[in-house]
């Protein structure tokens, strides 16, 4: 009986671990709360206790030591669910201490949410195998890994060709990315149109982190639409 339970604890926690390297993004959606916080794993202090530090660089609007929550993290081909509690908060109300209180679930799913996007998003893409600079036709999908863009080109533009965005969203700074092809396609007819699927590898933490939170907020506000639709059909 001893020696199976000390086979099964590390089985799953070292899979939770995994997940909870210094720096990496989770979301903690509070029991009664319908909207998740995001914050950054600042420090492990065991298998089942980690410190959290507020994403977005703001402050708790409330006191939540004690209070019940749901911890989220994303990997490379799995979210990680887990059910934690919060047993302590910086004065500052920025940092929390999180204790694991029961056993993670896994759901293999694509790691970053995408919003398909309508027409309103400004950007320029520079790739390296030419010196021209794209304005494109529109961006149709982005996510905090990556996106989707239509543009006008001579040629098909190779994997793996490195690739310099600068992205316009809402009335904030442009936002300068460089990123690296992974595929390219022509989604009708045309010979001169293509869609290029980018991969984000190197961009400000937090222009990373206003991206999420852009794709979460616009996506929320197009499920919203949805039912309203459906509702008034």
């Amino acid at each position: 009986m001893v020696a199976a339970e000390k086979a099964e604890k590390p089985n799953y926690r070292f899979r939770l671990e995994e997940f909870l390297a210094k720096d990496a993004p989770f979301d903690l959606r509070l029991d009664g709360k319908e909207d998740a916080l995001g914050f950054l794993v600042s420090a492990v202090l065991g298998r089942d206790l980690f410190v959290g530090k507020l994403a977005s660089g703001k402050h708790l609007p409330e006191r939540i030591t004690g209070r019940l929550a749901i911890a989220t993290f994303a990997g490379e081909n799995a979210l990680c669910l887990v059910r934690v509690s919060i047993k302590g908060q910086s004065s500052n109300g920025t940092n929390v201490t999180i204790q694991i209180d029961g056993e993670p679930t896994y759901k293999q799913q694509r790691r970053h949410q995408r919003l398909k996007t309508d027409d309103t998003i400004i950007f320029r893409i520079q790739f390296d195998s030419n010196g021209n600079i794209y304005r494109g036709i529109k961006i149709e999908d982005i996510s905090e890994g990556g996106l989707g863009v239509l543009i006008h080109t001579a040629g098909e533009i190779e994997k793996g060709t490195r690739a310099r965005i600068l992205i316009e969203l809402a009335k904030r700074e442009p936002i300068i990315i460089l990123g690296e092809v992974t595929n390219c396609s022509k989604p009708g007819k045309s010979s001169r149109v293509y869609r290029i699927g980018i991969r984000f590898i190197d961009v400000k933490k937090e222009d990373l982190l206003y991206i999420a939170n852009y794709v979460n907020r616009h996506s929320k506000l197009n499920r919203l639409r949805s039912n309203i639709h459906r509702g008034s059909a």
